[in-house]
């Protein structure tokens, strides 16, 4: 007899592999035009944040984080025209949500950081 717990270790669902996505490069810029979505010009990367990547139902989400030094608004704008079906919300943060040309759903948000910098923060789901 064996005490519940006590069988072989299994660190999770075990599920048949499903096809290997491309990889995304750790290089944010590299990873947003990876991934059909254009870098805002006058961004740099937030040290330390590079490429986040969660798993998620409908497959994977990517996540960059970037600063300049150009208002919320302008950094909108500047996806509004550049994302397909783009939707704008300018409640708390100032936010666009759309879609790239592969079809991968994108949300910027761009919101002041209190030292006169926007955070620029891009995530694509792609499925």
């Amino acid at each position: 007899m064996m005490a519940p717990g006590c069988g072989p270790r299994r660190d999770g669902p075990r599920t048949a592999p499903g096809p290997s996505a491309p990889a995304i490069p750790s290089d944010p810029r590299a990873a947003l035009e990876s991934l059909g979505v254009e870098p805002y010009p006058k961004a740099e990367p937030t040290a330390g944040l590079n490429v986040a990547v969660l798993e998620i139902p409908e497959g994977a989400a990517h996540t960059t984080s970037w600063h300049t030094k150009d208002p919320p608004a302008k950094v909108v704008a500047f996806y509004r025209k550049r994302l397909r079906e783009a939707v704008t919300d300018k409640s708390a943060v100032q936010m666009v949500v759309g879609s790239t040309k592969s079809g991968y759903g994108v949300t910027v948000v761009a919101e002041p950081d209190g030292v006169k910098r926007t955070l620029i923060t891009i995530t694509v789901r792609r499925t």
